[in-house]
């Protein structure tokens, strides 16, 4: 199925009421950091994070500088190890191939912060648009597949919210 790229303009165009989870996102990054905002919409998170590099990666052109990409056409961008973190906040659950999209984004930076609604934690109704539904089961096994460690310093709304790393 094709990204509702329609969809995601929409959401870009206006500030998100999941804007929170960002505040909570940046205030894991440390201040100086370059960071890799990888489904950034309407990139609230460069409101909240006191970064050195701010680079946005949206499969919608909401300003010139958004790297386009569109996960489920398999369509990555090249910014191999360029980054100290790689955010992808609200973004898996909406990817056909959330495991081929966070294997990937993962070898940009240093650390991958994440947020996942589990399948346990998040009712059916609030599940609107997803095109995966993760237990926090999973979850694990996919890290583990992925050769990353991974620890939960927040939740939000029932969203985990981790930080990943490779296992050394």
């Amino acid at each position: 199925m094709k990204t509702d790229l329609d969809r995601w303009l929409r959401v870009a165009g206006e500030k998100p009421h999941w804007d929170e989870r960002n505040r909570m996102i940046a205030a894991l990054i440390t201040p100086g950091s370059a960071v890799v905002d990888v489904g950034a919409g309407a990139m609230t998170l460069r409101d909240h994070v006191h970064c050195g590099v701010y680079v946005p990666v949206d499969c919608v052109p909401t300003s010139p500088e958004v790297v386009l990409a569109d996960f489920n056409e398999g369509l990555y961008p090249n910014l191999s190890g360029q980054f100290d973190y790689a955010v992808l906040s609200g973004l898996l659950e909406h990817i056909d191939d959330p495991e081929a999209a966070l294997r990937v984004c993962s070898t940009w930076a240093t650390y991958t912060i994440f947020s996942y609604c589990l399948a346990e934690t998040v009712p059916a109704e609030f599940r609107v648009g997803f095109r995966n539904h993760l237990s926090a089961l999973d979850l694990l096994q996919m890290l583990a597949r992925l050769k990353l460690t991974a620890w939960m310093p927040e939740s939000w709304a029932g969203q985990a919210i981790l930080v990943a790393t490779r296992v050394p």
